[in-house]
């Protein structure tokens, strides 16, 4: 096994669940190093679960290209009495239009992300602060990463900006049946689930 720090192996196991989102432990252990005479994979599987826990990394998760409403619609709201706020929070939770919930302080108490553009709070006492489309994210390795904080305001302040559309296509609509959905449901936070605990 090559010498490498803790953060190196962090990164190691990272950048092979990035190349193959569900590889396996094993294979992770065999690039590594981690396999043969004196070595255990449980070292790696170990590192993994230290990775997620002190959220180092996070899991992989799915995201779908294209669905029914692709826009996801961001809300922060704020409860217009301020008694109850716990349990109102927990219905939230529980409303199947609601992708997301988070409870907050400041200007609202709320932020919440749902699908439904038209979605009424009021049943909640809740006012609407603010609403935005919440567009899916892309995820890139980050290059240029090194630049000094000087070279990266320059590089910024010569920028062209021009207001413009950036391109993205689209596959079509999905066919999918209420299984199919359901098993997106529950794999969608964490891509390396196992099949088993999804069954």
């Amino acid at each position: 096994m090559r010498n490498r720090t803790k953060l190196g192996t962090y990164h190691e196991i990272f950048m092979s669940i990035v190349s193959k989102t569900r590889i396996p432990i094993s294979t992770i252990a065999k690039q590594m190093g981690r396999t043969g005479r004196g070595q255990r994979r449980a070292t790696v599987s170990k590192y993994l679960s230290q990775m997620y826990e002190q959220k180092i990394s996070l899991q992989p998760n799915l995201i779908l290209k294209t669905f029914e409403y692709p826009k996801r619609i961001a809300y922060f709201c704020k409860k217009k009495s301020k008694s109850k706020i716990a349990s109102t929070f927990m219905e939230l939770r529980h409303d199947k239009r609601i992708n997301y919930v988070l409870f907050i302080s400041g200007l609202s108490d709320f932020f919440l992300t749902s699908r439904d553009e038209n979605l009424d709070l009021k049943r909640y006492d809740l006012e609407i602060v603010e609403k935005s489309v919440l567009y899916t994210p892309i995820f890139t390795i980050p290059q240029g990463w090194c630049l000094s904080f000087e070279d990266a305001v320059k590089t910024l302040l010569n920028l062209d900006f021009k207001k413009g559309m950036l391109p993205r296509e689209t596959e079509g609509a999905l066919d999918w049946s209420d299984l199919d959905t359901r098993i997106f449901e529950l794999m969608r936070e964490n891509a390396r689930r196992p099949f088993t605990e999804v069954a």
